[in-house]
């Protein structure tokens, strides 16, 4: 047995290159049986004049002869239909009504549609529950489930958030200048002092010591701080008047 040398082997393979070739060749020129298949598209109705010999220019022309006499079938190409026209409910198709839709202007309708109102027999919208249900016929669990859909619905519907936000901004701003106001400005003894008086020198002292102040606000800030002095030194002298008399009168 003879040992295949390089060039037998490329021989056998070119061989067989032009083999497979052929085979598809043949294959692809016989048409498909399905009238659907995409080479049935372009197929000839009537069969070309075969040609005595090769000529690049005839075999060109007689391509697009045979394109040219080539029908597709109505499944390739469907016939185009033009939509249909659209119709407005109550208007009649008229010239005025034409003239308008060309414009791009919807004609008004002649009579304005009112639905018919929901009854009890014509209403399409059918509740899948009874409702209210009849508690009676309910377990505990059931009743605290339709407890808490009712408390969530409630809360859900009776909820005003900027509302709330307002009355807690009014109510913050009216307690803090009410503090401020009894604290600071208030004089209820008409000059016989507060309970404030100790934290309103306390405070003035403070607020005096700050460099960062103008000159003006540090001596308005001493002189009240002296004003408070004053109303508790005279608190201070009153309140053993106070306690002596009934002692004297008795």
């Amino acid at each position: 047995m003879a040992v295949p040398t390089r060039a037998s082997r490329a021989l056998t393979f070119m061989r067989d290159c032009r083999s497979r070739t052929q085979r598809y060749a043949s294959t692809e020129a016989t048409p498909s049986p399905s009238p659907y298949a995409p080479s049935n598209f372009t197929r000839q109705t009537t069969p070309a004049a075969p040609s005595s010999a090769f000529d690049p220019v005839d075999d060109s022309s007689s391509l697009s002869a045979s394109a040219a006499s080539t029908t597709r079938p109505p499944y390739a190409h469907p016939i185009s239909r033009p939509p249909p026209p659209s119709e407005i409910p109550g208007t009649r198709l008229t010239f005025t009504s034409w003239a308008l839709s060309l414009v791009g202007i919807a004609p008004k309708p002649s009579a304005t549609y009112t639905p018919a109102p929901f009854r009890v027999t014509n209403n399409p919208y059918r509740a899948r529950k009874r409702w209210p249900p009849d508690f009676r016929t309910l377990d505990p669990k059931q009743q605290f489930h339709y407890e808490k859909t009712y408390r969530r619905r409630a809360a859900l519907k009776w909820a005003r958030p900027r509302w709330n936000k307002g009355v807690k901004l009014v109510q913050q701003t009216l307690i803090t200048f009410t503090i401020i106001y009894f604290v600071f400005i208030c004089e209820p003894g008409h000059g016989m002092g507060t309970p404030f008086d100790g934290f309103r020198v306390w405070f003035f002292d403070k607020l005096g010591r700050l460099g960062q102040l103008p000159e003006s606000t540090r001596e308005e800030a001493e002189k009240l701080s002296d004003e408070a002095r004053q109303k508790m030194r005279r608190q201070a002298n009153s309140a053993p008047q106070a306690t002596n008399s009934p002692v004297a009168g008795s």
